[in-house]
């Protein structure tokens, strides 16, 4: 289960909240199933994205270009491009 806490500060200090409860793996399963269920009632749906460290990009690019490789592209493209200009 995933618990939403307002606010926590003490202080203006940023106190990180460490969960002392660890799911079970019947417990992940049926919040992955309700998540799928809530997902398709909106007519939306899960797409699985590689973890190599560029999945932020991945789903980015998969929302706004229907491509998860796009962002990746233009981001190697500009990057390419500026190093050759300095």
């Amino acid at each position: 289960m995933f618990y939403l806490v307002a606010s926590r500060s003490t202080s203006g200090k940023h106190v990180p909240w460490i969960n002392s409860f660890t799911s079970t793996i019947t417990d992940a399963c049926l919040d992955h199933q309700q998540l799928s269920q809530r997902l398709h009632v909106y007519g939306l749906y899960e797409v699985r994205i590689s973890g190599d460290g560029n999945c932020q990009f991945y789903a980015i690019s998969g929302e706004l270009y229907m491509s998860s490789k796009h962002v990746q592209k233009v981001v190697v493209k500009q990057a390419c491009t500026l190093y050759f200009r300095h």
